[in-house]
């Protein structure tokens, strides 16, 4: 299951690059394309893969936080783990932000935290943390714990749902029961963090699965992208149906797609899925080692 969440992730996320920005319903997805919305060739995954990829490197090597950071500078400066090895494209404003500080004063430094600080750029990265989780008492002080670039109480919230979701489909759950385990294990931190409670409020009360289309939105605000990930799990049956889906909501195409794919990976498998959606990822042979090592490392 780890394979198929981390790929599903990728690939998703190499899908939906070329239509980042696009508005919704004036496109159709089928398979990679190369040179839409970005410079870049068929296959290529965007910061979305490449920071859960730096953040895997860092699950295995047992690293500490700083050491984590010191990858997100590699990555965004160096090319450490990009599609190409030379300095990455599509690069949030917070996450820039944040690193471009830590480079000027130091891993210390304080970032802001305030409500212009929730997009979704640290629930896109959350998912291999959420794999390597024990128990579902753990989920939310992971999502503290790994926010680094988005601080703010609401995107530390969307990594906890999100994550209670990825624990409950490891253990074997239905994506409806997961995403009702989700709520029950959310729902605490709103006695907590009492003024968060009206912006969750169609996840909570489970309306986002059933709202119509035109009512979901599919920006990189973090509670945009977490309800479009769960609206588009709830109208699907497949992989395939449930990133296309995503992906054709339009504009964060490659982030609501990843994570809309590492959950459907973990659903429905990959088994079925075109072959060459694995052989044309960019860098598969060290995504395969790399998920080799985390399950070797981290996992067993």
């Amino acid at each position: 299951m780890i394979r198929q969440a981390i790929l599903g992730h990728a690939i998703a996320d190499a899908m939906g690059v070329p239509f980042e920005f696009r508005a919704r319903d004036t496109f159709t997805v089928t398979d990679y394309e190369g040179f839409g919305s970005w410079d870049v060739p068929a296959g290529s995954f965007s910061d979305d893969s490449s920071m859960l990829f730096c953040t895997m490197r860092h699950q295995i090597e047992h690293s500490d936080i700083d050491d984590l950071k010191q990858k997100f500078c590699d990555w965004l400066y160096n090319g450490y783990w990009t599609y190409n090895r030379k300095a990455s494209f599509d690069v949030g404003n917070t996450t820039k932000h944040a690193i471009d500080r830590w480079l000027q004063y130091g891993f210390d430094t304080e970032l802001p935290c305030d409500e212009h600080q929730n997009g979704n750029g640290a629930l896109m990265r959350i998912l291999p943390v959420m794999l390597a989780a024990n128990s579902h008492d753990d989920v939310f002080q992971l999502s503290r714990r790994y926010a680094l670039t988005h601080l703010h109480i609401r995107s530390i919230l969307s990594c906890t749902f999100f994550g209670h979701i990825v624990l409950a489909l490891k253990d074997g759950h239905s994506f409806a029961d997961s995403f009702q385990l989700a709520q029950r294990y959310t729902q605490p931190h709103f006695m907590t963090f009492q003024g968060e409670r009206p912006h969750f409020a169609r996840l909570m009360d489970t309306t986002i699965l059933t709202a119509p289309r035109e009512t979901i939105k599919s920006s990189g605000y973090v509670i945009d992208t977490l309800e479009a990930v769960c609206w588009s799990m709830a109208q699907s049956f497949s992989y395939e149906q449930a990133i296309f889906t995503a992906i054709e909501l339009g504009s964060d195409t490659d982030t609501v797609g990843a994570l809309t794919g590492s959950l459907a990976g973990m659903l429905y498998g990959l088994h079925h899925i075109p072959a060459h959606w694995i052989r044309e990822l960019s860098r598969i042979d060290d995504i395969e080692q790399l998920i080799h090592e985390f399950e070797q490392q981290v996992i067993s």
